[in-house]
């Protein structure tokens, strides 16, 4: 997360906004090193711009009303929402369509209010639709780390004047608190797929049991296993319904390289009932 917020205090301090903030548009490199991607809607703050713009599980109030001038705001907006998922393992607002939008933000955090959101009524949309005086449950039953909540409210607040800076959100207790951070440097970094066009033969399943190669099968296993090192498996084209394929995704350092199914560090592998 203080690697999101560094990268969209940096946009914002260019005078620009993303509008597409979603964890899609995230990527992280095999350092562990967080980029902002997909730079396609990106522009300088202008004093009027289309409301069509950022995902719908990620788009601001202001543009599900229609708003025609919006600032720094819809991106801050996003990045509470990337937040709640990674605090709820879920999307946090997951609408069916704008108007299942507005009612699972007014779900969570009450209908807006004119005392706290004095543009409101000025939006084009905002009298097109009635939401129902919910009481807030942000987060409800959720447990989280201390200081989460209160920093993710901060994000999600109907008045974007109101809604917490990059840079201001990055000075926030939450990331003082303990447990620190991890360095990149000591990240899970991601497999590296070998180049499949260097593969050299095939060997059938008891040639790899006889050199001690592969210590896992199962009877659904019966296709040529390609010998890529020591290091790494790899089945051609599996069955997508079969146990192969079951066993495979249940085994760590498992990855898809177009048909074929990679696995990493094969030794220390689940084993399963051999043939």
């Amino acid at each position: 997360m203080e690697m999101l917020l560094a990268g969209v205090a940096e946009i914002h301090a260019h005078g620009l906004l993303h509008r597409d903030l979603k964890p899609a548009n995230l990527l992280l490199t095999h350092e562990g090193i967080l980029k902002v991607a997909d730079f396609g809607l990106v522009r300088n703050i202008a004093p009027t711009m289309t409301k069509e713009v950022a995902t719908r599980w990620y788009k601001a109030p202001e543009l599900l009303f229609g708003a025609m001038r919006y600032d720094a705001g819809i991106d801050l907006w996003a990045c509470g929402c990337i937040f709640g998922q990674i605090l709820l393992h879920a999307p946090l607002f997951p609408g069916t369509s704008d108007i299942d939008q507005v009612y699972r933000i007014a779900h969570a955090l009450g209908p807006p209010k004119v005392e706290d959101w004095p543009e409101f009524p000025d939006l084009p949309d905002s009298q097109k639709v009635t939401i129902p005086d919910f009481s807030p449950m942000l987060l409800p039953n959720v447990d989280v780390p201390h200081g989460a909540h209160a920093l993710l409210a901060r994000f999600l607040t109907y008045n974007p004047c109101l809604r917490v800076g990059a840079q201001a959100a990055l000075r926030d207790p939450y990331f003082a608190l303990p447990p620190a951070a991890s360095p990149p440097t000591i990240l899970p970094r991601a497999l590296e797929v070998p180049d499949l066009l260097k593969l050299d033969r095939l060997l059938p399943h008891q040639e790899m049991l006889s050199k001690g190669l592969l210590h896992v099968w199962s009877s659904d296993m019966e296709k040529k296993v390609l010998f890529v090192s020591h290091e790494w498996l790899a089945w051609d084209q599996p069955d997508p319904e079969g146990e192969q394929l079951q066993v495979l995704q249940n085994l760590r350092g498992c990855v898809r390289h177009g048909p074929v199914i990679l696995v990493h560090n094969f030794r220390e592998k689940i084993p399963v009932a051999p043939q």
